[in-house]
């Protein structure tokens, strides 16, 4: 595996669950132990951050205090600086939903819990 230097990169966790958050943490970092790593347990606080940090991903749960607060993270990410790489993970399984995701333009890639932890951390590495 070719080594590539992450220590410019800035990755922002939003999950309410911690338990979710610190395994999503603990997975980027094996992929990117240089990356700067942020941790958000809302979309109020994700926005917060992205306010002030320049991200260059963001990886974030689908619902969290409403149904489709991730797509507005996902959404203020890309307002904010158009090139961060927007990552969600849904425990939906719902058709409409993912077709909604598919279809949602500020959403680079998405996956399906439980498989979306090693799929996240990929998508930071592979992106890079």
């Amino acid at each position: 595996m070719t080594i590539i230097d992450t220590k410019n990169h800035r990755i922002l966790i939003v999950d309410d669950d911690n338990n979710i958050r610190d395994l999503l943490g603990s997975t980027v970092e094996a992929f990117c132990p240089d990356a700067s790593i942020d941790y958000a347990s809302s979309r109020f606080e994700a926005e917060q951050k992205l306010d002030i940090n320049p991200y260059t991903h963001v990886l974030t749960d689908m619902t969290m205090e409403g149904q489709y607060s991730g797509i507005f993270v996902a959404r203020f990410a890309k307002d904010k600086n158009p090139k961060t790489r927007v990552f969600l993970h849904t425990g939906s399984h719902d058709k409409s939903i993912t077709n909604k995701l598919a279809a949602e333009p500020s959403i680079d890639r998405y996956a399906l819990k439980p498989n979306s932890t090693l799929e996240a951390a990929n998508f930071v590495y592979t992106e890079l």
